[in-house]
């Protein structure tokens, strides 16, 4: 019984293990994500939270930002590019955009608010234009909500602590590293100890 007991407690504690782990790994890949959509961490978590109230993935979410300052940047310093109508007919100068592209969040609220007075047809293509295949495929269906609801959505996210301080995802991003490390010392660990316990039989028979 009480070896039942101890198994039972270690394979539990193996779970906990586990699963705080990937929580730590998730944590700490927000910041890649942020990055890779162009971002900060708080404005990433607010969309994300928004995405997932919208059935938008998370692939979509940050593709869709990150063409959205592709394409912006392209009209700004070449004065054309795939976006350069929609833009214009959002009514955007590339001057404009250029003080907008600092805070990407806030661009975003404002397209999908512009967007909201289009019809269906033109909301599909231009969101095409401005955020790629995939973004402009799913964005399509936070027009809806508008400007005022993804808003709500956002202030939602803080109200049920969905948004974390940048301290609190360094730390995770530390503790993976050390988790990650560790991983590595079992793993030599483990086959240097498989190599010694293979060679054993060998060392007998010639002794």
């Amino acid at each position: 019984v009480g070896g039942l007991a101890a198994g039972a407690f270690t394979a539990a504690l193996g779970a906990i293990s586990s699963n705080i782990r990937g929580t730590v790994k998730e944590i700490a890949a927000m910041g890649d994500e942020a990055k890779r959509s162009g971002l900060g961490l708080k404005a990433f978590q607010e969309w994300s939270f928004v995405a997932q109230q919208n059935r938008v993935s998370l692939d979509a979410l940050v593709d869709g930002f990150k063409e959205l300052s592709l394409r912006a940047d392209e009209w700004i310093v070449t004065g054309g590019g795939a976006a350069a109508e929609a833009f214009q007919r959002l009514g955007f100068s590339a001057v404009d955009l250029k003080e907008r592209l600092k805070d990407p969040s806030a661009l975003m609220l404002e397209i999908i608010g512009r967007l909201q007075g289009l019809d269906q047809a033109a909301r599909i293509r231009i969101t095409d234009e401005l955020f790629g295949g995939t973004g402009g495929e799913q964005f399509v269906q936070l027009i809806d909500q508008g400007e005022a609801g993804l808003r709500r959505t956002i202030d939602r996210a803080h109200e049920l602590g969905r948004v974390m301080d940048e301290a609190a995802i360094a730390k995770a991003s530390e503790l993976d590293q050390k988790w990650n490390e560790l991983a590595d010392r079992v793993e030599t660990f483990a086959k240097r100890a498989a190599l010694a316990l293979a060679d054993l039989p060998f060392a007998v028979v010639e002794d």
